[in-house]
């Protein structure tokens, strides 16, 4: 669930991927026997690696960048992070890493980058990858053929998500397994020798801590902001960790605060020339092409500044980076621009991303007022996406339309996504488009999406969807159906969900606004 709210945040941002290891696709429900048994909840692998423990053997295939590292030494420090390069969050936290182990080179830290093989990534991907950015990185980067280390350090420690990393301290134990984000609140102190069980702890509050302000973000912005604030107080160490750019640019521009969010845009374009950061550049050319900038022809034109940065960083054959360029580009009203760029990142995008890629585009077009363009790249997607994905394609097609002003076209794909999904599907698409009808004004077709969608929903669904709808309604001030929404979901959510959940949902079970006293 941390990962999850992580990935929330960074999904709104250019350049992301949900930070998860890529499954089998699972079949559609109408492919399954009508008389299949339900399925039996798999026991939960033992977690066998600890804080404390000794860390596995770390061998790998190939060792890509820096000198292979073939045991860890008593008195150095070793950051060991498992990544993938279809992974956006481990991506995006790179630069970042990058400035660690510039600042703790000489204070014996080594940072390695561990990656193992899976069908969407392949030693020719990770290669090419540490071919572009290792240098300007500065790390080590490794690879593995087989499953064996990645089960030894992942499955044991029973992480599940990446990016994920080991710290392994002067005396060869872990001292930290977590989320790279983190790392400012760890890796200074265990240079020093003063990392303590109690700065253990305070890791575990900043995680909490910082999974409220995630949840924030769905709410007013004033709110947003002084909580992110409030965070950036507390936590001044982490003032770089990159999942709040986004959102904190987002939410000044809510606020209609132009000129703030100018200064901001401004330094963090800095920030990303001075680090060689082309993913910082892409979120930022994102935000500023997004509908809070609608009328702001400054931030727009800074748009294309910061994707054609990106573009120069990147080279003209990166996907992500001619689509941050297209995006921007049809924002700024450069519409033939716009639909070159589209064209040339259409041509180098691989098959199992032209789906995501067209419905982008898609919505680009239609931002910027070009219909039968957007139309034509959604075509292009949901062919691509193929139909497990056609009435998931569709319902982001009626978003579109719906953020954009069309309702009729709106409603017409959003029937049109109901009608494509198999009947175990149609409850999620009805509470995507509950929010998306929320968001956009509407609230009657919203309630009535949310109240489909919960009623036709399964049971193990629910907590998420409950979450989901909570934020919501709570983003355009109906507080007391969020308030119940939020308990709902964590009502209905197990132990360990749990967790996550009650500070992720804090501010809106908190807020008095959304308490009823005849309950």
């Amino acid at each position: 669930m941390r990962k999850f709210l992580a990935s929330l945040v960074v999904a709104g941002a250019a350049f992301a991927v949900v930070a998860e290891d890529p499954k089998p696709a699972a079949k559609k429900a109408d492919e399954k026997k009508a008389d299949a048994k339900p399925a039996v909840a798999k026991k939960r692998a033992e977690v066998t690696l600890h804080v404390g423990d000794a860390p596995p053997a770390l061998t790998a295939d190939q060792w890509l960048q820096g000198a292979e590292v073939k045991s860890f030494e008593k008195g150095k420090i070793y950051v060991v992070e498992f990544w993938a390069t279809w992974c956006g969050p481990c991506i995006v936290m790179m630069p970042h890493m990058a400035e660690m182990q510039h600042d703790f080179k000489d204070k014996g830290v080594t940072f390695i980058g561990y990656s193992k093989k899976d069908d969407n990534n392949t030693l020719e991907k990770v290669e090419a990858f540490v071919k572009r950015r290792g240098p300007k990185l500065g790390y080590t980067f490794c690879f593995g053929e087989e499953k064996d280390v990645y089960d030894a350090w992942m499955g044991a420690a029973g992480q599940n998500g990446i990016p994920c990393c080991f710290v392994v301290d002067r005396d060869t134990k872990i001292a930290y397994i977590g989320h790279p984000m983190y790392l400012d609140l760890v890796l200074p102190k265990l240079v020093d020798g003063k990392y303590t069980p109690a700065d253990a702890k305070a890791v575990e509050a900043a995680e909490q801590d910082s999974n409220a302000v995630f949840g924030s973000f769905s709410g007013k912005p004033e709110d947003a902001l002084k909580s992110l604030a409030n965070f950036e107080k507390k936590y001044p160490m982490m003032d770089k960790v990159p999942y709040f750019v986004a959102p904190k640019l987002t939410n000044v521009l809510k606020t209609k605060k132009y000129e703030d969010a100018m200064v901001l845009a401004k330094n963090l374009i800095a920030r990303g020339r001075k680090t060689s950061d082309e993913s910082l550049l892409g979120t930022v050319s994102s935000v500023l092409s997004g509908p809070e900038t609608k009328g702001q022809k400054a931030l727009r034109d800074l748009s294309v500044t910061a994707a054609d940065e990106a573009l120069k960083m990147a080279g003209d054959k990166d996907m992500r980076a001619l689509m941050g360029v297209a995006q921007a580009n049809f924002a700024a009203g450069n519409k033939e621009k716009g639909k070159e760029f589209a064209n040339k990142t259409l041509a180098v995008a691989e098959t199992r991303m032209k789906a995501n890629v067209g419905m982008s585009l898609a919505s680009a077009a239609i931002g910027a007022g070009e219909k039968a363009l957007g139309i034509e790249f959604a075509d292009k997607a949901i062919e691509a996406g193929g139909e497990r994905a056609k009435a998931s394609l569709q319902a982001q097609l009626a978003g579109v339309f719906v953020t954009n002003g069309d309702k009729a076209s709106g409603a017409e794909y959003a029937k049109l996504a109901i009608e494509s999904a198999p009947a175990a599907g149609k409850a999620g698409i009805k509470a995507n488009l509950a929010a998306t009808y929320l968001r956009a004004g509407d609230k009657k077709t919203g309630d009535t999406y949310a109240k489909e969608a919960i009623e036709g929903a399964a049971e193990a669904s629910l907590p998420i969807m409950y979450y989901n709808l909570a934020n919501a309604y709570y983003g355009i001030g109906e507080k007391v159906t969020a308030h119940d929404y939020a308990e709902k979901a964590i009502e209905k959510a197990p132990a360990q969900l749990q967790r996550q959940l009650k500070p992720a949902l804090k501010k809106i079970i908190d807020d008095p606004d959304g308490k009823t006293t005849d309950k």
